[in-house]
């Protein structure tokens, strides 16, 4: 049988993020909904990166039941793929799991709403992320490296937390982008910030003048 794509990204992932877990009676809609996230998916700094995030159950039929969602995301060139593993819990202790791999170019309409969610996550300065420990045993069963680390996302103030700077700055396999401006097919010109992302030492972001 062959491995499934998600647990082939997993291991290329600088970190994972679990994002809070939220009703599945919520309208959970990213605030920007089917608009162009171009420049906040350019400005995220991780080059591959999984989502993690639990969906609690309600009324009559859900109770009980929760969801895990897993979703790893990896940028190769210019162009995002992406791979899911679900995994339902019953209330009875029945677990049934699936996986969904998916490659090509991430847009507003395309990417997964959890990938939304953690980019807006990322720039919401209120929030800081507590470092979840990972045991050798859960290293050599994931297959990913010694720089690999897990991140809960939590609001501030909180005891222990990073900033997303920090955690940046403890990733040594991201490297400085400078701004410049990307330029479209369809003739739309958008400014880049500068930002982390690829693989080499930490390089400190500098700003740029473009003319």
């Amino acid at each position: 049988m062959s491995e499934h794509l998600h647990d082939v990204l997993v291991r290329e992932a600088v970190a994972a993020f679990y994002l809070p877990d939220y009703a599945a009676a919520d309208d959970f809609v990213p605030a920007e909904a089917g608009g162009n996230y171009d420049d906040e998916i350019a400005a995220q700094p991780f080059p591959c990166i999984r989502i993690v995030r639990k969906t609690i159950g309600v009324g009559p039929e859900r109770i009980g039941w929760h969801l895990l969602d897993d979703i790893v995301c990896r940028k190769a060139g210019e162009e995002w793929g992406w791979a899911q593993h679900l995994t339902i819990h019953y209330p009875t202790g029945e677990r049934r799991s699936a996986y969904y791999p998916e490659a090509g170019p991430v847009t507003a309409i395309a990417m997964p709403k959890m990938f939304l969610a953690l980019i807006e996550a990322l720039a919401d300065r209120k929030n800081g992320y507590i470092e979840q420990a990972v045991t050798r045993q859960q290293r050599r069963a994931l297959g990913v490296t010694n720089e690999y680390r897990e991140y809960i996302v939590v609001r501030r103030p909180n005891p222990g937390c990073f900033t997303i700077g920090a955690i940046i700055r403890r990733h040594p396999q991201l490297h400085a982008v400078r701004g410049h401006l990307r330029h479209y097919k369809s003739g739309r010109v958008a400014v880049v910030r500068p930002h982390m992302r690829g693989h080499g030492e930490l390089a400190q972001v500098k700003d740029y003048a473009i003319v």
